[in-house]
């Protein structure tokens, strides 16, 4: 049974959690509208229970087995908490909850084993940030970043990171207003870009890689084009040539999604991309329908505009939500792209291209 391993200081509601876990191990079948009145509104708003259920029952087998599970972190306003579960054969596992009016939210859920790392904060322009760095098995001089996207926080990348090790140094950073970067921070482009900075301050910028998945990937590439850097890469970050959304759209939105549309909506992403002189890779999901859609049609627009203007393009078979908890091929797509890219030099411009 799990619930025996959980530790005193673990709120009681994570201990529902647990208890689902053991009775979906156990054979029992758990109603979907059981689900339901345990998460919190606003997050069945954007994930069905249907959807946590399936991540319930992928994780069963991971929970019966455990042999302690102890509280990584609880975050000062409370109504976070992070655990580490160590299991049988030895493995290490994450779980992080959100905890809002006597209800859970299970955030992440980590598919796999986890690497060691080691989390610091560091005063950034406004407030602290956390910064994740992983152990290395090389001496080379590339330094990956890793940038999560909106809603998430640095372990979703813990599996993808990994992968990597052998490839280059990597680290991963808490965006302002998520995780346990410091809540008042908010949200803006500029202090993203300038926690980036703060973040980096350590690094070359010749030896500098940053890798966003959706929010993360349009923070990299507006860091790119202002400053130096190795390389690029986007996970289904800028899928269009500008966005789409209608001022109404917009309104419509709440906070904190309301700021983040609001400031992207009017950015010229083909315009950063056809000026940008850091190698970048554009990474795409591909849509499945058989009739390609408006956002297809889109994304098929931005590969040709990247291609043209001496990128690379590759379309992922993952979907979005996915990049990173499917961590081998993610990860294989960067290493692969950072052989081909050398010390930092000027992109070649396509000169007669336009």
């Amino acid at each position: 049974m799990a619930e025996p391993a959980l530790r005193p200081s673990i709120p009681a509601q994570v201990g529902w959690v647990f208890r689902v876990l053991d009775r979906i191990a156990a054979g029992e079948s758990i109603p979907c509208a059981e689900i339901a009145e345990h998460y919190v509104p606003w997050f069945l708003d954007n994930v069905s229970p249907e959807q946590i259920l399936t991540n319930l029952c992928g994780a069963s087998a991971v929970a019966s087995s455990m042999v302690a599970l102890d509280p990584e972190f609880l975050l000062q306003r409370g109504t976070a908490i992070g655990l580490v579960s160590t299991h049988r054969d030895g493995r290490r596992y994450r779980w992080e909850f959100d905890i809002e009016s006597d209800r859970l939210c299970l955030q992440v859920l980590a598919r796999g084993p986890l690497p060691e790392y080691r989390d610091h904060t560091i005063e950034g322009p406004n407030a602290r940030l956390l910064v994740r760095d992983y152990p290395s098995e090389t001496s080379g001089p590339a330094h990956v970043l890793l940038l999560h996207s909106f809603g998430a926080d640095v372990g979703c990348w813990d599996l993808v990171a990994q992968h990597l090790a052998s490839t280059a140094r990597v680290r991963a950073i808490d965006l302002r207003g998520h995780g346990r970067s410091d809540p008042q921070y908010g949200y803006s482009l500029q202090g993203c870009l300038d926690d980036i900075a703060a973040a980096t301050g350590d690094v070359a910028s010749r030896d500098l890689v940053l890798v966003g998945h959706s929010l993360g990937g349009y923070v990299a590439l507006e860091y790119a084009a202002r400053r130096p850097c190795r390389a690029v890469i986007t996970l289904d970050g800028p899928a269009s040539m500008q966005r789409s959304d209608t001022e109404e759209e917009i309104a419509a939105t709440p906070e904190p999604l309301h700021s983040v549309l609001a400031e992207h909506a009017h950015t010229d992403y083909g315009r950063l991309i056809a000026d940008l002189t850091t190698p970048a890779l554009i990474g795409l999901v591909q849509d499945s329908a058989g009739q390609p859609s408006d956002d297809e049609t889109e994304r098929q627009q931005l590969a040709a505009w990247a291609i043209q203007h001496g990128h690379s393009v590759r379309w992922l078979d993952i979907p979005h939500g996915a990049i990173t908890d499917d961590a081998e091929p993610t990860a294989r797509l960067i290493s692969d792209f950072l052989t081909t890219v050398g010390p930092l030099a000027p992109l070649p411009r396509p000169g007669a291209l336009s």
